[in-house]
This record gives C-alpha cells, structure tokens and sequence, in this order.
C-alpha cells in the first residue's frame, strides 16, 4: 500500500505550483477495470539495492506530519468540469528528469521543480534551478516540528526551502550553482539570483483539490510516501 502527501504551491507573485507537473484522474465507476501495468523493468543503478538501502542513500523528506488546513493554505476550488487528464509537462512548464544521485536531497528537487514551474507560468520562460543552492545553505526548520530543519543530503522539507527562498532573496539557476551530489560550502551570490519566491501556499490532502490547484494554477511540489507489504 502507499500513503500520499501533498505539499502544494508556490506562488511567484501570481498563483502557481509544482514538482509533480500531471495528473490523470480515475473513472467515478468503481467497477471501472484498472489500467494493465506498463512499467517495463531491466538493469538499473537500483537493482541490486535492498528497500533499507534505497531508502537511506536515495530518500530523504523529513517529518513535518500531516499537515491541518491552516492560514497560508490554499482556498476552496470548484473541482467540477476538469479534463479526465492534464499534463504540464506537454505546455512547458517542467525541465527534465534530474538525478539526485546518491544523497538525500529529493526535497530540494521537489522544491526547484515547483520554482521552475511557477516561474514559467509567470513568465514564459522555463528555467533550470539550483538544488546545490538549497542543499549548501537551506538550514531552515519546520515551524511546528523543529526537529525537521533542511540538512542538505540528510533531508530536508519542501515547505522549509521555500520559506529559505522568500528569506535569502531567491534561487540562482543550476548553471551557475551546479548540481554536485554532496554538501559543501554555501556558495549562494545574492547577484546572481534568477528567480525570486515571494510566497508558497498548502493544498489539503484531498485528491480533486490538487486536481483543480494543479489544472489551475500549475505544477505541485508532493512527497510520496510508499509502504511495501509482504
């Protein structure tokens, strides 16, 4: 079974999110069959890890819990009349799949991703942000969980990085602050920032309030929490 958790929005001025740039909605008929898989599996960098193993070296979003509805959330969106699949990946709005590689630093691609988004839906142009900016500097910590501070390849939360961003001015783009896979000195110049967050909002957990958000008003950055059973 999997567990999901939205972390929604950033908005750049207007309103606009990310990290996860589509959505295909299921049929209202419960009796409606299931799509056959169409995942086709080989060799791979993870294939010879155990599920231990690919969780410490390739995860690492923090607690933070289930987020309540709180100030600073998303409002109520009418979820009628929505297209039964909406890709934004097709209108431009998300850069291509990036390798983290062998440090927990998921957070800070789910965080860049949804800057990326927004930014493009604000201004045309699609950028590629810098994780090693948030992996170097972002030492924030959740407001009501303090022992979930961003900790570069340790882990870190979405919501903490954006509320980094609003603070340090914003996010240079990766070519001038690339990625290295590993934490090192912060290395953020304030001159050199391509895009700046002004203010990020949260989606409740409800599966046609993140429809409607992410159709709205873009990309949504999430945290995917998966349980194997035996």
């Amino acid at each position: 079974m999997f567990n999901y958790e939205f972390f929604p929005s950033l908005n750049c001025g207007v309103i606009c999110e990310d990290g996860g740039g589509s959505t295909a909605r299921g049929d209202d008929d419960a009796t409606a069959a299931s799509p056959a898989p169409t995942a086709i599996h080989g060799v791979t960098p993870f294939m010879d890890l155990t599920e231990e193993e690919f969780e410490r070296i390739y995860t690492g979003v923090l607690g933070g819990g289930t987020l309540p509805v709180e100030k600073g959330s998303a409002s109520f969106m009418d979820a009628s009349g929505l297209p039964g699949s909406f890709d934004w990946r097709e209108k431009g709005a998300v850069t291509d799949v990036k390798m983290q590689g062998s440090c927990g630093s998921c957070w800070a691609f789910s965080a860049t991703g949804s800057v990326e988004g927004a930014n493009f839906i604000a201004t045309g142009k699609l950028l590629n942000l810098s994780e090693q900016q948030l992996v170097d500097c972002d030492k924030v910590c959740d407001k009501t969980d303090k022992a979930s501070c961003d900790d570069g390849c340790g882990g870190g939360l979405m919501t903490n990085a954006y509320r980094y961003l609003i603070e340090a001015g914003g996010l240079q783009e990766e070519s001038s602050y690339p990625y290295a896979g590993k934490r090192g000195e912060c290395k953020f110049d304030p001159e050199k920032i391509a895009v700046k967050v002004a203010n990020f909002t949260r989606i409740a957990v409800d599966e046609n309030q993140i429809a409607a958000n992410l159709v709205h008003h873009g990309p949504l950055a999430s945290e995917l929490t998966f349980y194997h059973e035996q």
